[in-house]
Parts: C-alpha cells; structure tokens; sequence
C-alpha cells in the first residue's frame, strides 16, 4: 500500500520507478502474500512498468502531445500530469488550515518561505491537507509542525498557535517519550507503529489522560532519498480504552455477585476491585446505614441513625475524610453525607483536597492526601451518590468516589460511577438479603429445638 501512496502522492524520478518495480517483483517472488497483496504489488508491477515505457530510453521520449504540449518537460512534472496531480501548493480543501497557512509568515518559521519549499515538503503537505483522516508532519531537524484539518481536534487549545512551532513547542510535556522515535526514524529510515499508546497531553488546559495509534514514516528527499521529515497518521482511541477499562471494572464487580457472598466476603471482593482499577475511581468510600439501636455504644447517640464505613479503598479508614462512623444528622463531617442524602441526588464536590485543607483548619483533626490513584495529584473532583443498600431497599448508604484528575468529569464518566455504586447497592444488598434469610432459617430452627425439648 506504501509504495501505491508513492507512485501516485510523490512526484520521482524514472530510477526511482525502476526501483519500485523492482522491489514489487521481489515481493511477488517472495511467496508471502495474501491475495489481496498479491494484487496490490501485481497492480504497482504494471503501473511502473508503464511509467518506463511512457518514458523510453529517454525521458524526452516521453509522450507530451497526449498529457502535456511543453517540449522541455520535466520527468517529475510528467509523472504528476501523468497522474493528475497539482504541481503546486494547492489547500482549496482544506478551508481552515488555507487561511491559517496563507496568513502564516513562514519565513520566520524553520520551514522558511514556501517557495523554497522542497519539492518533497510541497507534494506531501499539498496530500494531506486534501485528506480527511487526521495527519501530522515533522519538518527538518527541530521537526516543526503543519497539520490538516482532521488533526485540529487533538492539539485542542493548541490550535492555531501550534502551526509552523517546533515538534517540542507543540508537543514537549510529552518529548520524552516521542523524541527517541523520531531519531530511530531519521537514523533508520524505517517507520514505527504504536498502538492504544498513553501520553499525557496539555490540550485542554489541563495534564490529559490520552490513548493514540499512530506510525512515524519518512519522508524522503527526491533527489538523494535522504530522510527530510515525518509524516504521521493518527487515530485516537481514547474512548475506546476507556470503554474497556470501564467495562472491566463492571464486570469484575459482576464477578463478586455471582459468587453469592456474605456481606463481610461481599465487602472484601468489592474493596479488591476497587483497589485493583484505581484509575477511574482514584479512591472509594463505602457507607451503610445501620438501623436504629445499634449504635456506637457511646452513650445518647447510641439511638441516633448513623452510617458505617464497610469499604475504603485507595484511603485509610479513621482519618478526617475517612470516619468509620457518621452520623446522619450531624454538620461537623467533612462529606456532605446528611445533604445528599436527604436530596437523594449525587452531588460533586469540586477540590475536595483543598475544602479538606480548610475542614483541618476548622475542625483542627490532621489532614490527609487525598489519593489521585494511579496519578501522583488528588483529584480535583469527587462524586457523592447516595444508594439504597438492604434487600428492602429501606435503608440508606452511601459511595463517595474520586474522579480522576486527568479525565474530564462528563456524562459517561458520571454514568458509569453511578453503574459502579449500583452494582455495589445489588452486591450488598443480596449479601445482606443471604444473611437476613440465614438468621430466619437459625431462628426456626432454635424455636423448633427449642419446641421439641418442651414437649
């Protein structure tokens, strides 16, 4: 597919079409291809074939009468009228990234003016502004920056200031991940392959959490072949690796249910998948109501409704954020909890480290970091969501989540938190249904002990 893309987007010299030919001869010899392959080298075998013969033993044999009525053509522009390509810089295509670079002095650029652009430089940028599929070129040794249409979405915040920048203005808190590439490109020649790869990317005002596919190829110099820049076609699949990771977690939670477990088995394998996926929920707060008379043992309050901590996971049960008991009724907690559960709404709390800051201040308890999972930051956001947790659904709980801080909280993130708080509702829910039921099937049989010894 390579060398099509190169017959027909890249103006050659005739020993360059003799190559191509030669080389798709020895692919075809080679016995390893698919039939599909097979037809693509037979198709190139046969379009350079007649490319040479088109040409002769001397270019100037070439047929202008038919493509071109210039007796001084060119071989390069021969190939291009050949195949119906533009001989210059054409962006009619491409209407935002035509006014961006028709306004763009490129001669304080490292690309210089585009004059003296390379015939090499021109050709490619002039295929991908008229392509749809989002591509990215690195230019000369500092790898500066052009792009087309398709690609504005991932610069995001970026765009337009990035265009004609350095490869490390447009994209250096990831350089050092990406700069080794692109050295293995110009020092080889051969092109790379990433896939589902993770940067962290500031586009969008914040540290992002992104997933790409992409290749770096070269491209070459008309003359000496010689590596100039790269080309880069690229694919985000963000949302679909988040998708899967997602997934995951639900279904594992599913995992614990079919076990039918007891409510202390059924905490202790929602902890551990909790614990295990830290990325989406970078901490997690499980709260239970218990009914009333079973209180703490600590005098007036041991009939007041309270709510206890079954799960805390990514965070240390006890600590201010974190109290194994809460009263519902009382104001001097850090969560919110009396609020949301009263609204019967999920609520967000925005900067719950710095708000916790603050609490500490108050309230004069040691404060604590609020984990940020797999990120070395807190979160920036935490999710309130209040649930029903007993069989009845009678009784109230609670599931406090981190969001994490290099993912924008929207609509399918908030979703499937609350996914994630409802299946923890079901598995606690038919836990305590199990136990409920296990202590009515003791409680007979005792009164049928009990019955027999009487009589």
């Amino acid at each position: 597919s390579s060398l099509r893309h190169s017959l027909r987007y890249i103006a050659m010299e005739r020993r360059l079409v003799q190559n191509i030919r030669l080389h798709a001869q020895r692919l075809a010899e080679c016995g390893s291809l698919s039939d599909a392959q097979a037809r693509h080298v037979s198709n190139i075998i046969e379009d350079a074939t007649s490319l040479c013969k088109l040409w002769g033993p001397d270019w100037k044999s070439y047929n202008h009468s038919e493509h071109n009525t210039r007796d001084d053509v060119h071989p390069t522009h021969a190939i291009l009228d050949l195949l119906n390509l533009p001989k210059q810089l054409t962006i009619e295509n491409s209407p935002i990234m035509k006014r961006l670079i028709a306004k763009l002095d490129w001669a304080s650029t490292s690309f210089g003016p585009s004059h003296t652009w390379s015939d090499a430089l021109r050709y490619t940028v002039d295929s991908v502004l008229n392509c749809k599929f989002p591509i990215l070129i690195f230019w000369g040794q500092d790898l500066s920056v052009i792009y087309n249409d398709g690609y504005i979405p991932r610069f995001g915040s970026k765009h337009p200031w990035v265009l004609g920048k350095t490869g490390f203005q447009a994209w250096g808190e990831a350089w050092d991940v990406l700069y080794p590439m692109f050295q293995q490109v110009f020092k080889t020649g051969v092109a790379t392959w990433s896939e589902n790869f993770l940067l962290l990317l500031e586009r969008s005002g914040y540290n992002e959490e992104i997933y790409l596919t992409w290749s770096y190829s070269p491209i070459r110099n008309l003359q000496d072949g010689h590596v100039e820049g790269v080309i880069t076609p690229i694919t985000e699949v963000t949302e679909r690796v988040l998708a899967e990771r997602r997934t995951l977690v639900l279904k594992e939670l599913g995992d614990v249910a079919a076990t039918y477990p007891s409510f202390k088995e059924a905490c202790t394998g929602i902890h551990a998948v909790l614990s295990a996926h830290n990325i989406d929920i970078t901490f997690a707060l499980v709260y239970m109501m218990r009914p009333v008379g079973e209180g703490k043992g600590d005098g007036d309050d041991s009939h007041k409704e309270h709510l206890s901590l079954v799960i805390a996971a990514g965070i240390e049960p006890g600590g201010i954020a974190s109290p194994p008991y809460v009263d519902v009724d009382a104001e001097a907690v850090f969560w919110p909890i009396h609020d949301v559960i009263q609204s019967e709404h999920a609520r967000i709390i925005t900067q719950p480290q710095v708000l916790l800051k603050s609490f500490s201040e108050r309230s004069g308890q040691p404060c604590i970091d609020l984990s940020g999972g797999k990120w070395p930051e807190p979160p920036t956001l935490a999710y309130m969501i209040p649930m029903r947790v007993t069989a009845n659904q009678s009784q109230s709980g609670m599931a406090i989540f981190g969001v994490n801080p290099r993912r924008i909280f929207d609509e399918k993130y908030s979703s499937f938190m609350d996914l994630v708080a409802r299946q923890i509702s079901s598995i606690i829910s038919a836990a305590v249904a199990k136990e409920e039921e296990q202590k009515r099937v003791e409680d007979l049989a005792a009164l049928y002990r009990a019955k027999t010894a009487f009589f």
